[in-house]
């Protein structure tokens, strides 16, 4: 890192600390706020568009993924799409997953 690129960070630190902005801080400097930004990145972090692509953590497991494709296919519902399905579970007071998950996990399989 350059030394001024240093001098930089530190007055807009110390800025910050007796209360100033960080945009403000930036503009009296000229600089843009997304470059103060890159600058604060660590070096060895990765390209983020590079990385493996990361799951929801609300993903249906493998035993409520099996659960929504045996009722999918089961004779009473084969015929129906999801939206007419949950509505029908919903119904007999089941909740198995939403319409999105029971598409999603179908029409994958």
């Amino acid at each position: 890192m350059s030394e001024e690129r240093i001098v930089y960070l530190k007055l807009i630190s110390d800025a910050q600390k007796a209360g100033a902005r960080q945009i403000p801080a930036c503009q009296i400097i000229g600089i843009n706020k997304r470059t103060l930004q890159r600058w604060l990145v660590p070096k060895n972090r990765s390209d983020g568009r590079l990385e493996d692509c990361h799951y929801p953590a609300n993903k249906l497991s493998k035993l409520e993924r099996q659960r929504v494709l045996k009722i999918a296919n089961a004779t009473e519902y084969a015929d129906l799409p999801p939206n007419k399905i949950v509505p029908k579970l919903a119904d007999t007071g089941q909740y198995i997953a939403s319409e999105t998950s029971f598409y999603l996990n179908c029409r994958n399989a």
